[in-house]
């Protein structure tokens, strides 16, 4: 049996610094890696911490901040629903709703864990921690009408909201424009009025009466005859 050829001293070595430089390659590669991947997640996280130590040092629970509000129209039709959305803050609390009494307006809200029907105006009605509702009018008077309304977001035993957004949706009665639309005027009765024709005779010329004087001839004289 044939034996296996010895490894010299010298063929280790030279096999260990090649491993070691291929690890040394290794580890290089990796930490550039690293070292581009910290430097794009830094900047954020140093915006993030800072925009948190801001938010934290200048909080003041006396003071209500407004309260960014995303809604998909400013008109909308009778019994049709309009969607208001917004974002949730870093701090413990919920949001609340209630609009201005408006004559003759009635609103049904909805949110994606609660349904409210007829509410009373000038009420606040909780809307937990929701982000998004919408808001259907159900009943109106008149063509046009502004209906405000306000959200307000409220910390944990706090009479004054930290966010709040108070704004106005129209609503728009088409039943009431089509009534008037179709709504027949009268005709205008026209009064004749009798009027008395005067006729005015034609100015007259009057006739200067002409004399017309006739002159004689003129007489030639015969001479007297001569007695011889």
């Amino acid at each position: 049996m044939d034996k296996e050829p010895a490894v010299t001293p010298e063929k280790k070595q030279s096999v260990i610094k090649g491993l070691g430089v291929l690890g040394l390659l290794g580890v290089i590669i990796l930490s550039a890696w690293l070292a581009v991947q910290v430097v794009q997640v830094l900047p954020n996280a140093l915006t993030s911490l800072a925009s948190l130590a801001s938010s934290v040092y200048n909080y003041n629970p006396l003071v209500s901040r407004d309260l960014v509000l995303a809604k998909n129209e400013s008109v909308i039709n009778l019994n049709e629903p309009l969607t208001v959305s917004w974002e949730l803050p870093n701090i413990t609390g919920n949001f609340v709703f209630s609009y201005t009494c408006v004559p003759g307006v009635t609103i049904d809200l909805a949110t994606d864990t609660n349904d409210f029907t007829s509410l009373t105006c000038g009420e606040k009605y909780n809307l937990g921690t929701s982000t998004t509702l919408t808001i259907t009018p159900r009943a109106s008077e008149t063509r046009f009408l502004d209906v405000p309304y306000k959200i307000a977001f409220y910390r944990p035993n706090s009479d004054t909201p930290a966010l709040q957004a108070a704004t106005t949706f129209t609503l728009l009665n088409e039943s009431l424009a089509l009534v008037e639309t179709l709504t027949e005027t009268p005709p205008v009765t026209e009064t004749v009025v009798n009027e008395t024709i005067v006729e005015t005779p034609p100015p007259t010329t009057p006739v200067v009466a002409t004399t017309t004087v006739t002159t004689p001839a003129p007489t030639t004289p015969t001479p007297a005859a001569t007695t011889t």
